[in-house]
């Protein structure tokens, strides 16, 4: 299984950078982690200009990998 912790108020450089590496682990080869438990874990929504659940889950592409996660 795998645990992946995203801050949800960091600037949009250390974002784009979370977003690289979700797709680095995520994007290659999507079947071969097929059945694999995956907790996304949106941190610091408590702080002002966070973005929101629904807007981490559009930059990563979520619906994308609906079918393997």
């Amino acid at each position: 299984s795998f645990v992946f912790v995203i801050d949800s108020a960091s600037d949009d450089i250390g974002f784009l950078e979370s977003i690289q590496v979700f797709h680095s682990l995520f994007g290659s080869q999507p079947k071969q982690r097929a059945n694999v438990p995956v907790l996304i874990l949106v941190n610091k929504q408590d702080l002002y200009g966070a973005r929101t659940a629904e807007e981490v889950e559009m930059a990563l592409d979520l619906p994308k990998y609906e079918r393997f996660l």
